[in-house]
């Protein structure tokens, strides 16, 4: 199920990588996948988020900016992710049907190709996700070599956690990353958002 998901995202889902939420605020025609007040409205309180309204699925993504992982070794790999959180209908209203963090990473090999295990430390307390959700494609281009992509399924408790801890630690396959305060202030401001009590 996981896999549907994702090739779903890979295949309908685009992150913008340079705009911020006031540019996807001025797109769109009033008749397919355009921005409604909400998004208007967050485009100016924060920039770190994006509403999209998909007509055709009925159901409206609330997702990040991209997160950069820090790394203890200057040498390690370092993949980007972003956060999303998934509402039935037009508007972020209630509880998410899903969240999940998506991590991208681009490299000239594969890095977890056989190694997708993640592991994180919050606080020194273990989170184990097992084996995430895994694809990837060979990149042509400017970006010639390897695109992988994995689905970190999310809960808001799990958000609220992650959003008010001191230290986050993870290990990745067999790379290790900690979190640095821009991204605890991002599942901060994902936590205010869904209202996690």
């Amino acid at each position: 199920m996981q896999l549907v998901v994702m090739f779903t995202l890979l295949f309908t889902f685009t992150v913008p990588t340079q705009q911020k939420s006031d540019d996807w605020a001025k797109m769109g025609d009033g008749k397919s996948n355009s921005p409604n007040k909400e998004a208007k409205e967050l485009a100016k309180q924060d920039d770190r988020f994006t509403v999209i309204y998909d007509r055709f699925r009925d159901e409206t993504r609330l997702q990040s900016g991209w997160i950069d992982f820090n790394s203890p070794s200057r040498a390690t790999i370092r993949p980007n992710s972003i956060l999303v959180c998934r509402f039935k209908g037009n508007g972020t209203k209630g509880q998410p049907e899903e969240c999940y963090m998506l991590i991208e990473l681009r490299s000239k090999t594969w890095r977890f190709l056989r190694s997708h295990n993640l592991i994180m430390l919050i606080d020194g307390k273990q989170q184990d996700f097992g084996e995430v959700a895994h694809d990837g494609e060979l990149a042509k281009g400017n970006y010639a070599g390897v695109v992988e992509t994995m689905l970190v399924p999310l809960n808001p408790d799990l958000i609220k956690q992650i959003a008010g801890a001191q230290k986050l630690e993870m290990k990745l396959g067999r790379y290790e990353y900690f979190f640095t305060p821009g991204n605890f202030a991002v599942f901060k401001a994902m936590a205010t958002r869904l209202q996690v009590k």
